[in-house]
């Protein structure tokens, strides 16, 4: 069972939808003013999903990479995902 006293206080609901998508294997998007415990909302997740042997990662938007589609995963993404265009190459003729 999850410890929701200290910073987790009133967090009930959050923690039990983060947690489904989890154990479901869905993505889960924590959004909410500044100082409202976004980061130790993420923490508790990804402590639940290593537990759980799930491999995680973590970033953090910067902001020279919110000028980049998903700049904030460009640590995390393969080389090749960054430099692949989406569009097939053209013949010149």
């Amino acid at each position: 069972m999850l410890e929701t006293g200290g910073p987790l206080a009133g967090r009930g609901r959050e923690l039990s939808a983060l947690t489904a998508a989890l154990m479901a294997r869905r993505g889960a998007v924590i959004t909410g003013p500044a100082g409202a415990g976004k980061t130790t909302l993420a923490a508790v997740c990804l402590q639940l999903a290593g537990d759980r042997e799930m491999p995680v990662a973590r970033t953090r938007a910067t902001h020279p990479s919110q000028r980049l589609p998903f700049g904030a995963l460009a640590p995390i993404l393969p080389t090749r995902a960054l430099t692949a265009s989406p569009w097939p190459a053209r013949a010149s003729f």
